[in-house]
């Protein structure tokens, strides 16, 4: 799954139960960094899926220009997914 490659990825293995408080925090960074410098929206939207099942997303208007890959999120986030 394509999610649990960039936890991986950021957090430096897909089990972030495990990490310790300072090494999930600085997951936590990597990943928003990653969402926030990411210029390609498809790959930021893949980014954004992967904070959402983390449970620290930022918001999706704030997150995506393009009207199509927004509203994908929004709905993602209307819906509590």
């Amino acid at each position: 799954m394509v999610a649990d490659a960039i936890i991986a990825e950021h957090f430096g293995r897909s089990d972030v139960a495990s990490l310790s408080t300072a090494e999930y925090e600085r997951g936590v960074s990597s990943l928003l960094a990653a969402i926030a410098n990411e210029v390609q929206e498809e790959r930021r939207l893949m980014l954004w899926l992967a904070a959402r099942r983390l449970g620290f997303a930022p918001p999706a208007r704030a997150t995506f220009e393009e009207p199509a890959l927004r509203a994908r999120a929004v709905s993602i986030e209307d819906a509590g997914l």
